[in-house]
C-alpha cells in the first residue's frame, strides 16, 4: 500500500509537471475488460496494436488503448500473460507518435528505493519503453491523441520477432535485418585457464566464476530477445606455451586460425565438443595487465584481420562476475560495439547505425561513454540491462547466426556506412545516399556488376516507390516531398555477404528558416555517491543550429525547484548534493520546444 500511494504522489506530480494541458482536464480510466491471453502454445514475441481492431499473429485484438493505460497504471499485467501459463521476462510499449512536434510524454517505472527499471527512449518520433515484468510500480501516459500504442511481450522461450520501427502501421512488418531465422543454438563454451593465471591469482577457484558468467549472458539473452543460450562444458587449466607466457597470448594476438585447429586448444576443444573458448590469459597489453579473451574456432576459414574473433576484458572484472565477459561473449554472436560505429565489429555481416549514441546496453565500448544518450544511466551497465541497441540491431545480427560454429558466417571484409545530401529549401527534397566502405574496409568492396544495393526510405511513416530499387552502382538519388524524418535502409550484397545500414536523416521546414537539419539534444543525468553530487551529461549533435542552451530544473518529490541551471557549450554539469535528503527527484530539461523529465535517486 505503502508503495502504490507514493507511485500515485509520483504520476500525479509528473502529470502537473510536464504539460500545462492537464490542469484543465481530467484523466478518467475506464473499468474495462483487458485483452485475452494467448492461447496455449503461442509463444514469441507478440503484439498488440493499442488502438483499434486489429489482425496480429491470427488472433483479433480489439481494445482501446486507455485500457492498456488502465494497466499499466494500475501495475496489473497478469490480464496479458500469455495463455499457456509462461511467465513474460520483459515487456515492451511502443507509442507512434505521427507528428515531430509531438514530444510530451510521461514516463516514470521505480520502486520506493528509486532503482529505475525503464528505458526510456525517444526514437525518431517514437517513445520506446521496455518494462521488467518482476519489478516495481508502473506510471505512464502519453499526452497526445495521435498516439498508436503497441504492446509487445517476450515470453521465456526466447523465439523473436523484430518490428521496423519506422512503420506506424499495423506492427507486422519486420526490419530486413531480421528475416534471416535459424534455430536457437546451444553453445557449448569451454572455460580455460593458463597455468600463468591460476598461479597469479594463488589458485583461485574460477569455476563459480565460469558458473555465474553463464548465467548473466543467458539472462541478458532472454530478456534483450536473443535466442541462443549458452552451456558451460567444463574448465580447463591450460599449460603456458611459448615465449609469450600463455597460449592464449596467441589467440589474443588475432593468430586463432592455427592456434585453435592445432595442439592442446584442439584436443580440449575435441574432447568437450565445445563451440567456443573463454579463455583467462596475462600480459596481452603490456606488464601487469591481465586479461580474458573470448575467441570462435575458425572452422570455415582463417579470420579476418580486424573482425572481433577475439575479444578482452580485464581478469579481475571476469572474477568479479562483471558483465565484461558477456560483452566479449555478445561478440561472438556479431555483436558489435553499439556506441562506437566504428569499432571493430563481431564475426560476420554487420547492421549500422552511423551517429547514434544508444544506452548503457551490455554492447556499449565503455572507453566512449562520456557521452551518454538521455535514456540511458551509467549504472545500467551493472544491473542486467540487455544486450541489445536501442533498435534491436544486435539482438537481429545474434539471432542471425547457426547453432555450431561450423554453420557460422565467415568474417566479413567489408562493412558501409551511408551519407546523405539535402537541398535546401522547403519544396521537394532531392536526397542522395552515398554509400561508403568504412574504416578498416579494403579497397574492392566495391565490385561493379558484383556488389548491388537496394535502398529502402519512408518518411511520416509513408513508404516510397524506390528510383532505383537495386543497383551495380553505390550512389541512388530519388526525390522525396517535404519530411520531417527520412528513415533510410541500404541493403547491400557483396560476394556471398548481405550487408544491412540503416541511417535516420531530419530536415525540418521553418518559417523564416529555408531549412535545417535537427536531431534531438542527449542527455542524461544522475546521482555519483563517490563525489556525492549530481551529475548531468547533455550532447548537442554538431549538424543542429543552435537554438540556444537547455535549462535543467532539479525538483524534489513535492514539485519545489531546487536548482536551475542553463548548460553552456556542451559541458557536462556537476550540482553538488550534499544538501540533499536521500530520495528521488527529478530534472526536467527544456530545449527548443523540446521538454523531458528524467529521475534521480540520491543515496550515500
Amino acid at each position: 500500500m505503502k508503495n502504490r500511494i507514493l507511485s500515485c504522489q509520483l504520476w500525479l506530480f509528473l502529470l502537473l509537471l510536464t504539460s500545462s494541458r492537464m490542469f484543465a482536464q481530467v484523466v478518467n480510466f475506464p473499468q474495462v475488460p483487458m485483452p485475452p491471453g494467448l492461447p496455449a502454445g503461442q509463444i514469441g514475441l507478440h503484439q498488440y496494436l493499442i488502438s483499434s481492431a486489429d489482425v496480429i499473429n491470427s488472433q483479433i485484438v480489439s481494445v482501446a488503448k486507455t485500457n492498456l493505460i488502465q494497466a499499466i497504471t494500475n501495475g496489473n499485467l497478469s490480464t496479458l500473460l500469455p495463455g499457456d501459463g509462461s511467465p513474460m521476462s520483459w515487456i515492451t510499449l511502443h507509442f507512434d507518435y505521427t507528428s515531430e512536434a509531438n514530444y510530451e510524454y510521461i514516463g516514470l517505472i521505480t520502486d520506493d528505493a528509486g532503482e529505475e527499471y525503464i528505458n526510456i527512449n525517444m526514437h525518431d518520433n517514437q517513445l520506446y519503453m521496455e518494462i521488467n515484468t518482476a519489478t516495481g510500480f508502473y506510471r505512464l501516459m502519453p499526452l497526445n491523441d495521435d498516439v498508436q500504442v503497441f504492446l509487445n511481450y517476450q515470453d521465456n522461450y526466447g523465439d523473436q520477432t523484430c518490428v521496423d520501427l519506422s512503420d506506424p502501421g499495423d506492427g507486422t512488418r519486420i526490419e530486413p535485418d531480421c528475416n534471416i531465422r535459424v534455430p536457437a543454438c546451444d553453445i557449448r563454451m569451454l572455460f580455460i585457464i593458463t597455468a600463468s593465471v591460476a598461479s597469479r591469482y594463488n589458485g583461485a577457484n574460477f569455476l563459480p566464476v565460469a558458473v555465474t558468467l553463464v548465467d548473466q549472458a543467458n539472462s541478458s539473452f532472454k530478456r534483450s530477445g536473443v535466442v541462443h543460450r549458452i552451456t558451460l562444458v567444463g574448465m580447463e587449466i591450460s599449460n603456458d606455451v611459448g615465449g609469450d607466457g600463455d597460449v592464449l597470448y596467441e589467440l589474443a594476438r588475432m593468430n586463432i586460425y592455427s592456434i585453435l585447429l592445432s595442439g592442446q586448444l584442439k584436443t580440449l576443444r575435441e574432447q568437450y565438443q565445445a563451440d567456443v573458448l573463454f579463455g583467462v590469459i596475462n600480459d596481452i597489453c603490456g606488464p601487469g595487465e591481465t586479461y580474458a579473451a573470448a575467441s570462435t574456432p575458425a572452422t570455415n576459414g582463417p579470420p579476418s584481420n580486424y573482425a572481433g574473433c577475439c575479444a578482452v576484458a580485464k581478469v579481475a572484472q571476469v572474477l568479479n562476475a562483471d558483465f565484461t565477459g558477456i560483452h566479449e561473449i555478445g561478440h561472438w554472436l556479431n555483436g558489435r560495439h553499439t556506441d562506437d560505429p566504428t569499432a571493430p565489429p563481431g564475426r560476420g555481416y554487420i547492421f549500422t547505425v552511423p551517429n547514434v549514441y544508444t544506452r548503457g546496453t551490455l554492447m556499449d565500448n565503455t572507453k566512449n561513454m562520456k557521452r551518454i544518450n538521455y535514456y540511458s544511466t551509467p549504472k545500467l551497465k551493472h544491473l542486467g540491462v540487455p544486450i541489445g541497441d536501442a533498435d534491436h540491431n544486435n539482438v537481429c545480427n545474434m539471432n542471425a547466426y547457426g547453432c555450431t560454429v561450423a554453420e557460422l558466417k565467415p568474417s566479413s571484409t567489408c562493412s558501409y556506412t551511408s551519407t546523405s545530401d539535402f537541398d535546401n529549401d522547403c519544396t521537394p527534397t532531392t536526397v542522395t545516399i552515398e554509400t561508403k566502405p568504412t574504416r578498416n574496409s579494403p579497397t574492392n568492396c566495391h565490385v561493379p556488376g558484383v556488389t548491388e544495393y537496394e535502398f529502402f526510405y519512408s518518411t511520416n511513416g509513408v513508404n516510397y516507390t524506390l528510383i532505383c530499387p537495386r543497383s551495380t552502382s553505390n550512389i541512388c538519388t530519388f526525390n522525396v516531398p517535404i519530411f520531417n524524418v527520412l528513415f533510410v535502409k541500404t541493403k547491400i550484397y557483396h560476394q556471398g555477404n548481405v550487408f544491412i545500414n540503416s541511417k535516420t536523416l531530419r530536415k525540418q521546414c521553418i518559417a523564416g528558416v529555408t531549412s535545417r537539419a535537427k536531431e534531438s539534444m542527449e542527455w542524461d543525468v544522475f546521482h555519483s555517491p563517490s563525489e556525492d553530487q549530481i551529475e548531468i551529461h547533455w550532447y548537442q549533435s554538431s549538424n543542429q543550429i543552435s537554438a540556444g542552451s537547455p535549462v535543467f530544473r532539479i525538483y524534489n518529490v513535492q514539485g519545489v525547484v531546487i536548482k536551475e541551471i542553463t548548460g553552456k557549450s556542451e559541458y557536462d554539469i556537476f550540482v553538488p548534493s550534499r544538501s540533499l535528503a536521500n530520495g528521488i527527484y527529478y530534472v526536467q530539461m527544456t530545449y527548443d520546444h523540446q521538454t523531458e523529465i528524467k529521475s534521480f535517486f540520491k543515496a550515500n
